[in-house]
């Protein structure tokens, strides 16, 4: 009897693990991205063990992020998951996302982490929380890049309504797998020439992973034209790559290179302090083998050396060296630029020619060193540093105290992939080295950071940046003026530029600098990042001088509310100054009242009240700009509005508001954002069975009726209507709106929003907006997707639904009544289409 018990018990118990399975399963296979928010927003969720989130994560990026994994590069430059034969997905998932691995070119693991908060002790990997999170959110995972001016820039972005991520991704993935053609790799290496004058300098580069990156490296080296002679010293460092191995004596034995072979591994710094002693009297160039150079590199790094009594060593700038880092300083920047690492070097040599900064330590990518002073200093401490990292930082230190000198040339471009050989193992030795740093010199780190803060590096950078700006000029320049806080101004100014892009015109954007009001970014369409050109003062001339040598043809001013208080007096006498004509582009009232939206304190339309109303209301409230005198704030707008060629207004009556406030002008123009033929509505199938469901896009705040759709949904629910709200997007607060009985999708992107309506099958898309837009592009997609719509009769929402068949709009007075607002909804909702019979619950 006992036995059977427990037998049954058993049973049962087997039977509910059974379900509980099954259930996850389930979980995972709908809810990944779910799960992942979960975990990510709940601290304690973070102790789920690893093993249940990989297949979570398996099934978000298989689902979700295909185009994201590169499985062919993850393998190519991860020299140990090649040569281990394991799955590349697989080892991510249980290595390589703590790791923090490059999983495509356009990835960098640890900007992105850092720009998500998403903590290392998170069981979470970044690819993970990108596609859960970041990519809804317009987080990108490659440092101070604009998506946005990318997306702006490749017109059939918008038209396609493509993701600017993977379009970006596609460029620089079939970018970076040409560069590592096996084929033409060979074909390269095949033509290269055995040197014929006697060596002035030895590059020495230790070999152990890696053998398209490593093939590609020397090649480079050998193609490169430099009037200094010199000899390539590799050394395999006893690779247990075969194929590497037997390519490196090929090509060594045409003379192309001296290649010495270690008889076990040893390590990159005992690889080094070999070649070192094999080039004899000669200065030395230690190379990494996953990097890139360039015509004149060594040219120029030996006039640097020469440049000044006892140089010890001298680095050039690279994407990925630490203080010589470019264009982000002390950071990896994996992903391309507009224009090729080999063209930046050609700018280097011309911007910063002969212009050397003294550091306190080398950075081993790439680092000249004089034979004088090895000679004087001594090799590499093989016994400190082992395998590698901290070794040149120990002989620059060395140097220091011997009174050398450490120099970075910032005239020369190396690019360095980073890392090859030694994946997976980067951290500890990282760890390990900063010890034995830490022991020898005590205030070696304290160094390090007061060069980091005073930067010297910073203005080779900007001439970088500023070369490459100038460089995008074209026949015909428009430069755009925006603020960065998105929305729709955002989205109209990335259509916009597609617009101008395709039709021939150079665009080049202003937005707010990182330096607060007083501050600008300048940036171009077609760009990559440019951060030395994200804090150009507003009252300096470098700002201006760059404007005026664009030979800009036209400015649009979208939005100065980035630019503070006096940004728009400010603005008006450069744009005088520049005689440059400009338009005028209207995306809210902040002409009329710097808190931009006309609203009160519960969010809803304030009924634009006179003048003592307005100065009470500001002073009570404040604004996003700061304090201001309205009447003064309506005068400065007033003569830019005036001034302008055009004042470009989206809809007719944010046209009328204008007209009250600024009754002179003669130039405004009404033109809507949209074409009537892109919201041509979708067919509609037949509804799904199922209670009455109302939806609502976008990001639903205050002024956009947060607390409108809560006090309708809790009537709903305590009336015991059958009826479900769907947010998609999200809301002020999700956790108030889900305790309500409202779902969330979370935010969107525009690619997918069409389908997710579609999803959901709203028999109503309600837009409760309580200000008066003067567009809405959330509109624009409820009248794409074919469903009845309701707003409230205020703003452009009002103007642009009248005549719409299957849309209603309600006085804004319903807002106050619950009640009310849910007949004439459900009134709305219940509109019976012969194509869609109606089965409400």
């Amino acid at each position: 009897m006992l036995l059977r018990s427990r037998v049954l018990l058993w049973q049962q118990f087997g039977a509910i693990a059974w379900r509980i399975s099954t259930a996850w399963r389930w979980l995972m296979a709908e809810s990944a991205g779910l799960i992942i928010q979960a975990v990510a927003r709940i601290s304690w969720l973070r102790w789920l063990p690893r093993r249940l989130l990989a297949p979570v994560e398996r099934r978000l990026i298989s689902t979700r992020g295909q185009d994201l994994f590169d499985t062919d590069f993850y393998i190519a430059h991860h020299a140990d998951i090649r040569e281990a034969g394991m799955d590349a997905l697989t080892h991510y998932l249980r290595h390589g996302w703590r790791e923090g691995r490059a999983i495509n070119p356009r990835f960098d693991d640890g900007h992105y982490r850092a720009e998500s908060g998403l903590v290392r002790g998170a069981p979470i990997s970044a690819l993970a929380h990108f596609l859960a999170f970041g990519r809804q959110q317009g987080l990108c995972p490659i440092p101070g890049i604009c998506l946005e001016a990318h997306g702006a820039a490749a017109p059939e972005i918008g038209v396609a309504r493509m993701d600017p991520y993977v379009h970006l991704l596609g460029d620089t993935t079939e970018a970076a797998s040409s560069a590592l053609d096996k084929e033409q790799l060979s074909a390269r290496l095949a033509r290269l020439q055995k040197p014929a004058r006697a060596p002035e300098v030895a590059v020495v580069m230790p070999v152990y992973l890696g053998e398209l990156e490593t093939l590609s490296a020397i090649c480079h080296v050998l193609e490169a034209v430099c009037e200094t002679s010199f000899v390539l010293i590799v050394i395999d460092d006893a690779s247990p790559d075969g194929s590497l191995a037997s390519a490196l004596r090929g090509l060594a034995e045409r003379g192309l290179f001296r290649l010495l072979v270690q008889p076990d591994n040893r390590g990159f710094v005992a690889a080094v302090n070999r070649g070192c002693r094999i080039a004899g009297e000669l200065d030395t160039i230690w190379l990494n083998s996953d990097t890139e150079v360039y015509d004149g590199w060594i040219d120029r790094l030996r006039a640097a050396a020469q440049s000044a009594p006892r140089v010890a060593t001298v680095t050039p700038l690279t994407n990925n060296g630490t203080i010589c880092s470019y264009p982000r300083t002390n950071s990896d920047n994996p992903g391309g630029l507009e224009i090729s690492w080999q063209a930046l070097d050609r700018i280097a040599a011309v911007e910063n020619a002969e212009i050397r900064i003294e550091t306190p330590t080398a950075v081993g990518f790439a680092t000249y060193v004089t034979r004088a002073a090895l000679d004087a200093i001594g090799p590499l401490d093989e016994a400190a540093f082992g395998r590698g990292y901290g070794e040149e930082n120990d002989f620059s230190q060395r140097a220091i105290a011997a009174g050398w000198t450490n120099l970075i040339a910032t005239d020369v471009v190396v690019r360095h992939i980073g890392a090859m050989s030694f994946q997976g193992t980067r951290a500890d030795r990282i760890e390990a080295a900063l010890k034995v740093l830490d022991r020898r010199y005590p205030g070696y780190h304290a160094t390090v950071a007061d060069f980091l803060v005073a930067d010297p590096v910073a203005l080779a950078r900007r001439r970088l940046d500023q070369a490459r700006l100038m460089r995008l000029k074209g026949a015909r320049n428009v430069l755009l003026i925006t603020h960065s806080s998105g929305g729709g101004t955002q989205q109209h100014v990335v259509e916009e530029t597609a617009r101008l892009t395709k039709a021939g015109l150079s665009v080049f954007l202003m937005t707010g600098g990182s330096g607060g009001p007083r501050t600008a970014r300048l940036a171009h369409a077609s760009a990559s990042v440019m951060p030395e050109l994200a804090c150009l003062r507003l009252d300096g001339s470098d700002l201006w001088t760059m404007l005026g040598d664009l030979d800009l043809e036209e400015i649009h001013v979208h939005h100065m509310l980035d630019f503070g208080a006096a940004g728009p007096a400010f603005l008006q006498q450069k744009l005088a100054e520049l005689d440059v004509p400009y338009r005028f582009v209207v995306h809210d009232y902040l002409p009329i009242c710097p808190r931009v939206n006309l609203t009160d304190l519960k969010g809803k339309y304030c009924g634009e009240p006179g003048l003592s109303a307005c100065r009470r209301c500001l002073d009570r409230r404040g604004s996003r700009v700061g304090r201001v005198d309205i009447a003064g704030w309506r005068i400065t707008h007033g003569a830019l509005l005036a001034g302008a060629r055009e004042v470009r207004v989206p809809d007719v009556d944010a046209a009328q508001r204008l007209q009250r406030y600024f009754p002179r002008l003669d130039n405004l123009v009404v033109r809507p954002h949209e074409r009537a033929r892109d919201l041509t509505p979708r067919p509609v199938l037949a509804r799904k069975p199922g209670m009455m469901r109302i939806a609502l896009i976008g990001a639903i705040g205050p002024t956009k009726g947060f607390d409108v759709l809560l006090d309708v949904a809790r009537f709903c629910r305590a009336s015991g209507q059958a009826v479900e709200f769907t947010v998609v997007g999200y809301t002020r607060d999700d956790r108030v709106a889900a305790s309500c009985g409202i779902s969330v999708t979370g935010a969107y992107v525009n690619a997918d929003v069409d389908k997710i309506i579609d999803r959901i099958d709203p028999d109503l898309i309600w837009l409760p907006s309580t200000w008066p837009e003067t567009y809405s592009y959330t509109l624009s997609i409820a009248l794409r997707s074919g469903r009845p719509i309701s707003v409230f009769d205020i703003g452009a929402l009002g103007t642009r639904v009248k005549g719409v068949e299957r849309a209603t709009s309600m006085p804004l007075e319903l807002s106050e009544d619950p009640a009310a607002l849910w007949q004439q909804l459900a009134k709305a909702a219940r509109r019976v289409d012969e194509e869609r019979p109606a089965m409400f619950g």
